[in-house]
């Protein structure tokens, strides 16, 4: 168990003097402190926008999951085209 931790302590200490992961760590906390002072200032608008992109993006995969589970499919065998499509997403809804 004792060696377990001193080869866990022996990885830390080799991390942390790598200089990429130094660069890393900066461009991740740059990157979340342009993302907290965003949310500072939009605030309940960044939120709305979050919103709408995730369930656009749930939606989607939703619909996306009918379609290729074959729910509500008007259109039979390779004639799947864009009209196909169109009428299993309507009657997946």
């Amino acid at each position: 168990m004792v060696d377990i931790l001193k080869n866990i302590m022996n990885i830390a200490y080799r991390v942390r003097d790598m200089q990429i992961a130094g660069t890393l760590s900066m461009v991740l906390f740059g990157a979340v402190l342009v993302f907290g002072i965003m949310n500072c200032v939009l605030g309940y608008r960044l939120l709305r926008f979050w919103m709408m992109i995730f369930g656009f993006l749930i939606g989607a995969g939703i619909g996306l999951f009918a379609i290729h589970r074959g729910k509500g499919v008007l259109c039979s065998g390779n004639d799947r085209g864009r009209t196909g499509t169109c009428h299993s997403f309507l009657c997946s809804v």
